[in-house]
């Protein structure tokens, strides 16, 4: 009967996706860390210069890359041999270039990125791993109180646990829910960051909403049949066209974030300075006065950084919602609710992802040191820098993977075709 087993038809043959099993369709770990270290970039004072990728293991020095030794244990005394731990890995060399001040100086860095056997394992320390599957969300996911963006930082926007009530100068109350984006453990009201890239007249001619939503005098006289008045100071009202206001929800809520980027002070000359609307956006991290601007262009540069290169090219959504983290954050502002309704356990809203969700470990291991670079601003010094983003391992990488949940480990050192793994994220 064996003899005749090749001879036999499966059924289900043609159903088997033999590239998904055989993980032909992931693109190259060492793109997806390039990708991570480009984003670096982010920093002003930092350029991306170019890298080098050494396949030949014979020209790799790896006796650079060991970092410590551990302390010889009692039961290994009497051992006659001590066995290699070897991993199996390239080289990975990047140039960057750091101006601070009149200061310019060129880094060089290189780590080990392992490399998959034709069967697609990883030897790491003498031993072979294998890589599961993580099942994640084509766009956004339904999360506590919001929507959640899975970049290799995720974007985060949620709705406020309480409506915000606006009056108007004839004293009727309109009550709207108003989203925030969390960073730096603070709340924010999502429009101050359109403001302090864009002003206020162009952020609100970006979200095409200019003929529905203005500010004027407030000694200014507007037609109360079309338009409901909410005054914002003795300065200025805001006016929003009443038909729209009243039958879309988007309209309200983007009406009622822009209020609460107003304070008592805010004057007409004010609307599109994006000094000002930085100090602002500052004033909620810091009460010192010439520390706000700083700190406001800190936490600009902590928000634009959270859409990476990965996230633009693999994420679903029409090309012009996903130009830069200004496009995603309105899409998701107008589309807020019907994104809410979406359901986190339909399958036709995933992706498969494998050595994507590497590069975004290795991005939260980066993360806490660019953050402490951009709370410098612009007083960071070359050593600052240098400290806090180069100095990681040469072997981060295979750190990263020593400890997560996502490698299966084979005791069973033997070559067989690897089967699909899949974990849900």
């Amino acid at each position: 009967m064996k003899k005749f087993l090749s001879k036999f038809k499966n059924i289900n043959e043609d159903r088997l996706n033999m590239k998904l099993i055989k993980r032909d369709y992931d693109e190259s770990l060492v793109d997806f860390i390039v990708e991570v270290f480009k984003s670096l970039e982010s920093i002003p004072c930092i350029k991306f210069l170019g890298y080098d990728v050494e396949y030949d293991e014979s020209k790799i020095p790896f006796f650079k890359y060991i970092t410590s030794r551990k302390k010889t244990k009692k039961k290994e005394k009497g051992q006659k041999y001590h066995y290699i731990k070897y991993d199996r890995a390239c080289q990975l060399s990047m140039r960057f270039m750091i101006t601070v001040h009149d200061e310019t100086k060129v880094i060089k860095k290189s780590i080990l990125v392992p490399t998959f056997d034709k069967n697609k394992y990883l030897t790491l320390k003498g031993n072979k791993y294998f890589l599961l599957y993580q099942l994640v969300d084509s766009s956004t996911y339904v999360s506590k109180n919001g929507l959640t963006l899975k970049s290799l930082m995720p974007i985060v926007e949620q709705y406020r646990d309480h409506k915000v009530r606006l009056t108007d100068i004839n004293g009727v109350d309109y009550d709207m829910v108003t989203y925030f984006m969390k960073v730096f453990k603070r709340e924010i009201s999502v429009m101050i960051f359109f403001f302090c890239r864009m002003g206020f007249h162009n952020a609100i001619k970006y979200f095409t909403m200019d003929r529905v939503i203005k500010v004027t005098k407030a000694k200014d006289k507007v037609n109360q049949e079309n338009w409901i008045v909410f005054p914002v100071n003795k300065h200025m009202n805001l006016c929003v066209f009443k038909p729209i206001f009243l039958k879309y929800d988007c309209v309200q809520a983007l009406t009622g974030m822009v209020y609460e980027c107003f304070t008592s002070k805010t004057n007409f000359t004010d609307l599109d300075s994006n000094q000002y609307w930085e100090e602002q956006l500052g004033s909620l991290y810091t009460t010192t006065k010439h520390k706000k601007i700083e700190s406001g262009k800190s936490t600009m540069l902590f928000f634009e950084r959270l859409l990476d290169l990965t996230t633009k090219k693999e994420l679903k959504i029409s090309e012009i919602n996903k130009v830069s983290i200004y496009a995603i954050i309105k899409w998701m502002t107008l589309n807020f609710i019907e994104l809410r309704h979406k359901n986190n356990m339909d399958l036709s809203t995933k992706r498969l992802r494998l050595n994507e969700y590497i590069a975004a470990m290795l991005n939260l291991k980066l993360g806490d040191s660019i953050n402490r670079v951009l709370a410098y601003g612009t007083k960071a010094s070359m050593r600052q820098i240098e400290t806090n983003l180069f100095k990681f391992p040469n072997t981060i990488i295979m750190s990263i993977l020593s400890s997560s949940a996502l490698i299966k480990y084979d005791k069973l050192i033997v070559e067989h075709t690897s089967d699909c793994m899949l974990v849900c994220a």
